[in-house]
Formats: structure tokens, C-alpha cells, sequence
């Protein structure tokens, strides 16, 4: 069984963190998602991480 999707939680906008492009390596079928608390950016990386901000996030789920 593998994971479907990662979220990791910021406070603000920022660059990408390590974690998501070693789990992306692992786990190359998964989604990622850098979601922050306060930020305003929202944007795809190269390596399909998804960076957005928590209330766009929320809005996608429900």
C-alpha cells in the first residue's frame, strides 16, 4: 500500500523543504503539498510539489 498524499504544514512562505523531495523520490506517485498558514503564494515546483496557502488548501477539500 502506498500514500496517496503528503501535506507539510508552514507558517508563511518560503522556499521548498528537503523533506517533500526525498518523499517525492520515494514515493514518486504521491501528491505533495506545502501549505502555509499565512501565505499568499500559490505555485507548482518542478518536481510537483504544490505550494499553497492553507485556505486555498481547505477549499480544495471540501
Amino acid at each position: 500500500m502506498q500514500p496517496e498524499m503528503f501535506v507539510e504544514c508552514k507558517w508563511g512562505d518560503g522556499p521548498t523543504s528537503p523533506h517533500p523531495k526525498y518523499l517525492k523520490k520515494k514515493f514518486p506517485g504521491a501528491e505533495f503539498f506545502q501549505v502555509s498558514a499565512n501565505g499568499t503564494e500559490e505555485f507548482v515546483t518542478d518536481k510537483r510539489i504544490v505550494h499553497i496557502p492553507a485556505v486555498g488548501f481547505l477549499q480544495k477539500l471540501i
